[in-house]
């Protein structure tokens, strides 16, 4: 099933109008609500190498690297803004946690790049590894492959009598988010979520295949793409989400009943005073999403 330039809901989607929730978010009044960025003043790059990388260099220098992502974290500078994680080879990568990157970390933009013939990633813990951003400026994304990914995020409600929400990548309270040449597949969980975002959504030339909820019952998730907005207040907030050239093919949610259990290829969620959201798809493919 192809699908060019439609600002809409499709079967595979779906489009809820909820009441206010009880929630303490409220991204309106936060500073990037309009999803204006600050100026970067100054900027930092480490280098991951899976191959030759050692997890006791300082990982700034493409001639020291270090080995995995989760060390790479860690040399984190206070003292800088932005931070660039540059991948120098497309060997596999294994992952074993749940990594949060948040603004609370001083810098307020990051980057991840992996080589053009793509990084691999692959999580190897099947209850709680992946990628958490929070209360990002500026988050890219590109040339990476993430594998049997998922983590359990417990603040996110689902619906359906569930106490939390499983992911592979997760954005919460964010802005201005671009991915581009991604592949999320095999999640035990939703492959993206993006809660509450704000500014410029971009997706370019991915593919979400075979993310489902397979962890237990008692946990929701699944589904090629999340997007919940569950803003209390907002008036001004103004948030586009562009995707193209993405395929979705056979994800699957968490069975339940009523409307929660619909949206396998893409879910989206607009609850309390959520406003200005502009969704749109252009030339993408859905095949046996459920």
């Amino acid at each position: 099933m192809l699908c060019t330039t439609v600002v809409a809901v499709f079967v595979l989607f779906s489009l809820l109008a909820l009441p206010p929730s009880n929630g303490n978010i409220s991204l309106c009044n936060q500073l990037h609500c309009q999803g204006k960025r600050n100026k970067v003043t100054e900027q930092q790059n480490v280098y991951i190498d899976g191959v030759r990388g050692l997890d006791r260099s300082d990982c700034s220098r493409d001639t020291s690297p270090c080995k995995t992502l989760e060390y790479a974290l860690t040399k984190r500078d206070s003292n800088k803004t932005a931070f660039n994680i540059i991948f120098l080879s497309s060997s596999v990568l294994l992952m074993s946690l749940m990594e949060v990157i948040s603004n609370h970390d001083t810098f307020a933009e990051i980057s991840i790049s992996g080589q053009p013939n793509m990084t691999y990633i692959q999580c190897s813990n099947q209850s709680d590894s992946g990628l958490y951003f929070r209360g990002m400026k500026a988050v890219t994304i590109r040339n990476v492959v993430l594998e049997d990914c998922g983590w359990i995020n417990l603040n996110i409600t689902s619906g359906c009598d569930k106490s939390g929400y499983s992911m592979a990548i997760g954005f919460m309270e964010s802005a201005n988010i671009t991915i581009t040449n991604v592949t999320i597949r095999n999640s035990h969980g939703v492959g993206l979520a993006l809660i509450n975002s704000a500014g410029q959504i971009q997706i370019f030339n991915s593919n979400f295949t075979g993310n489902a909820a397979i962890i237990n019952d008692s946990i929701a998730g699944g589904g090629g793409i999340l997007i919940q907005a569950i803003f209390q207040s907002c008036t001004s907030t103004q948030t586009l989400y562009h995707i193209q050239n993405c395929s979705f093919v056979q994800n699957s949610i968490s069975s339940c009943d009523g409307l929660y259990n619909q949206g396998g290829g893409v879910k989206i969620f607009l609850e309390g005073s959520s406003c200005s959201n502009h969704v749109t798809f252009v030339d993408c493919a859905f095949n046996s999403n459920r």
